[in-house]
């Protein structure tokens, strides 16, 4: 039980498994009440939280049943908060907690009722919280120029919204943003996007009498510039 460097595991936006194993080598350092925990060998590892929700899963090898608990303090006074022993042998154990963000978390592993080793893949990760611009009423407003100026946006987080014609185009299946703009009075608008961590996206146009409609589909590009943008 610490909250050493080498122990420490990325939480990530979707469940992206880092190994986590647990050698026959190890002892026992605790006996955790919940979920059949038992004072049986186990392995730690920790996390900040990044997000208000957590989920832990961890996958184990070789048909094995793992047993997880999850632990919020200092080591020797432990806050024990959760545990996941559900699926039995071979099943991936998960945990999803409210979590409070910048916190450090512990993870305890152990091998159900056994000392053996086991070896696995832990994930851990927290869907962030949805852009600002995630939805009409909240898009970013845009102040149009005589030139093309990029400036950097993200759909990390983003959801999908109802109520809106679809697109037509690119294959559209959620996590949408949001911008608007007024049209000058000669009506003429390009509208260009460029390769970000994004590599290949779609964007629609849409008339609207007011930020929660109605909406009319005005025009829907896939890949009519550069590349796939």
């Amino acid at each position: 039980c610490s909250y050493a460097g080498a122990s420490q595991y990325t939480v990530n936006t979707s469940c992206s498994y880092q190994t986590f194993n647990k050698p026959g080598s190890f002892g026992a350092d605790m006996n955790p009440t919940g979920c059949s925990g038992s004072n049986n060998d186990d392995a730690f590892g920790w996390f900040t939280a990044t997000g208000t929700s957590t989920t832990i899963t961890y996958n184990p090898d070789d048909s094995h049943n793992a047993i997880i608990h999850l632990f919020s303090g200092a080591c020797g006074s432990l806050s024990n908060l959760a545990c996941a022993d559900a699926n039995g042998n071979g099943g991936n154990e998960t945990i999803t907690y409210a979590t409070t963000i910048g916190t450090n978390y512990l993870v305890r592993v152990q091998r159900s009722g056994t000392n053996s080793s086991m070896d696995g893949r832990l994930c851990i990760w927290s869907v962030p919280p949805p852009p600002a611009n995630d939805d009409p009423c909240g898009a970013t407003a845009l102040t149009l120029g005589s030139s093309c100026t990029f400036t950097s946006y993200s759909n990390v987080g983003a959801t999908g919204t109802s109520g809106i014609p679809a697109p037509g185009c690119g294959s559209y299946f959620g996590e949408d943003v949001w911008f608007s703009f007024v049209a000058p009075a000669s009506g003429a608008v390009a509208i260009r996007t460029t390769a970000g961590s994004i590599t290949n996206l779609s964007m629609a146009l849409y008339s609207a009498t007011a930020c929660n409609g109605t909406f009319t589909l005005v025009q829907c590009d896939a890949n009519n510039g550069p590349g796939n943008m």
